[in-house]
């Protein structure tokens, strides 16, 4: 999962940035998840502050079993 401070259209782009740097770093390429495969959500702090978030199904950084 990754976090980027705030909301809108430039955190968003911020976090995919940085999302997809992480998964480049993995050997995952970005434009190969499906829908279900990201869920981008916005949440509030108790300080009432906005943080925008990225998180990957976690099936997708488990290793396949050997067959």
């Amino acid at each position: 999962m990754e976090t980027v401070a705030g909301s809108g259209p430039e955190a968003r782009a911020e976090g995919e940035l940085v999302f997809s740097a992480v998964l480049a770093a993995r050997g995952m390429d970005p434009s190969g998840l499906r829908p279900g495969d990201l869920r981008v959500e916005v949440i509030r702090g108790e300080d009432g502050a906005e943080m925008t978030t990225f998180s990957l199904r976690a099936g997708l950084l488990t290793p396949a079993e050997p067959g």
